[in-house]
């Protein structure tokens, strides 16, 4: 009987011990979601890949694996705190430059942003550390053509640790324009560029939630055009986009061409009462006379890093 409760005991110990490797060795494996499709979301792997070493990632141990994932994060206790992304694999792997493993008893939740940006207190961009109640806040400034993003916030834990897939969002409103000249008013002129008039150039974003804080910062944003662009009845289409405050019922442009500038052109939305985050617009300016210049505003894919945005199966 001795020898069999010994034995028992022995077992049980073994038993113990190896799971206690195994979950050890769990490593936090991270994905990017591609799978599914809206239009506030990143599918576009090839984008992704761009800026895989440009990704904010943090792990925060939210409470006992052996208990109901909790509704609120609780800030204050990582496993990982503010980790730049070395690459985004064309598989959508998320890879860190070290290995990070699930805290053992633990649930973690993951949040990632882009840009990445240091911890800090003050300058253009930065990182505002979290209070115990709300997430950290992304002082960002844009020229135009960052693209701000956050992911759903995602848990795993070493009972449920397979890789946890992120889905990003613009947090953003992008813009791309196409140019027509019907009755050939330009006249064999070229244009330039196109120049947003005094539009909020900083905010903050609160990386859980998406939620982004007060604008400020008024300037001149300007898309070059890499050489001018001569424009036909047909039409053609601008390279680049320009990415900026969302929730505005409008814009005002300058176009500028050759040997003049059409001044004060206002586009709107057509279907919505404002241009709205993570939704990319298609701005047709058709050219009507010496003067003005008529816009046509319609929803069109998210362009990321040049590549149009795809269903990846």
């Amino acid at each position: 009987m001795k020898l069999i409760v010994k034995l028992s005991l022995a077992l049980a110990l073994f038993a113990s011990c190896a799971q206690n490797e195994i979950r050890m060795t769990d490593e936090i494996r991270l994905g990017v979601k591609s799978d599914a499709y809206t239009r506030a979301a990143v599918n576009d792997i090839d984008g992704l890949v761009k800026v895989g070493d440009q990704i904010g990632v943090y792990g925060v141990n939210i409470g006992s694996s052996s208990k109901a994932v909790p509704a609120k994060t609780k800030w204050g206790s990582y496993t990982i705190k503010n980790i730049c992304t070395t690459e985004i694999t064309k598989k959508g792997v998320v890879n860190f430059g070290t290995g990070y493993n699930y805290p053992e008893g633990e649930h973690v939740r993951f949040f990632a942003y882009h840009p990445y940006a240091e911890i800090g207190t003050q300058g253009t961009d930065y990182l505002e550390e979290s209070t115990e109640t709300r997430a950290p806040l992304l002082h960002f400034t844009t020229d135009g053509t960052i693209d701000v993003m956050y992911a759903d916030p995602v848990v795993g834990s070493q009972v449920d640790s397979g890789s946890k897939l992120l889905l990003f969002n613009h947090a953003l409103t992008q813009m791309h324009f196409k140019l027509v000249d019907t009755n050939g008013i330009l006249a064999g002129a070229k244009v330039k560029s196109i120049i947003f008039s005094a539009v909020n150039t900083a905010s903050t974003l609160n990386i859980e939630t998406g939620e982004l804080g007060t604008w400020n910062t008024p300037a001149n944003i300007t898309l070059d055009l890499a050489k001018p662009l001569e424009v036909t009845a047909a039409g053609v289409a601008v390279e680049g986009n320009i990415m900026l405050q969302p929730g505005l019922s409008g814009f005002t442009l300058n176009v500028v061409t050759d040997n003049s500038t059409y001044s004060d052109v206002k586009i709107k939305p057509d279907k919505t009462a404002t241009f709205e985050a993570g939704t990319s617009y298609e701005i047709t300016l058709r050219f009507t006379d010496k003067k003005e210049i008529k816009s046509l505003v319609t929803i069109q894919p998210w362009i990321m890093a040049g590549y149009a945005d795809n269903i990846i199966q």
